[in-house]
């Protein structure tokens, strides 16, 4: 009985917490969505399944960009995703930052996409310390020397500093943030999303 006011409780929280980001940022608020019948943007990306279940979908346009907001659960995991449309998506290689100790959820996903792999496996990259120790790099073997453009030590430094936690996806023009704390509020999603925005910025900047 416990466990259950403790879920109940949190839910609560879980959805309030949503419905004040989306009306602080001037969101669009859907709540629970359904993926196979109704007519709305899916958020897709790695965590995008034909059993995910979503909740608390919210849209908008924030510091000039397209934003997606949604509270996503797929057997055991649950995330909350946030999505940025960018700007200059043509020539940006799909990637995948991991973060070590937090890979529930993700790995089977991973290896479901038979396509992503660490990038030592394929290019040599600098990669700064404190992002080696927080973070696994993945991307496609074929984009191999884009991605080493586009992801300098600066920008694998500054990922390392500013997003841990999350993981980050980017892929076919969009940017993905996956947040997984349970008890999820405000000051989290919207610290993700400044820097989601910052990141957008960045790899708009550096599209070769």
């Amino acid at each position: 009985m416990t466990s259950l006011m403790t879920a109940l409780r949190y839910g609560r929280q879980r959805t309030r917490s949503f419905r004040a980001i989306s009306q602080k940022l001037g969101l669009v608020y859907f709540g629970a969505v359904d993926q196979h019948s109704d007519d709305h943007d899916v958020v897709r990306g790695l965590t995008a399944s034909v059993s995910h279940k979503d909740r608390h979908f919210s849209v908008g346009t924030h510091e000039g960009y397209d934003i997606a907001l949604v509270d996503r659960q797929d057997k055991n995991s649950r995330w909350c995703a946030l999505r940025i449309s960018l700007h200059q998506p043509s020539q940006l290689p799909h990637f995948f930052v991991l973060p070590k100790n937090r890979e529930a959820g993700f790995k089977e996903r991973i290896v479901g996409s038979r396509s992503l792999q660490p990038v030592e496996s394929f290019l040599t990259l600098q990669q700064p310390a404190e992002f080696m120790s927080r973070y696994a790099l993945l991307g496609l073997p074929q984009q191999g020397h884009i991605l080493a453009e586009v992801m300098v030590s600066q920008l694998l430094h500054a990922i390392a500093a500013h997003f841990w936690p999350h993981a980050i996806e980017c892929h076919e023009g969009q940017l993905y943030v996956y947040i997984t704390e349970h008890r999820l509020d405000e000051t989290v999603v919207l610290s993700a999303l400044q820097s989601a925005l910052w990141l957008a910025s960045l790899l708009d900047d550096r599209v070769v």
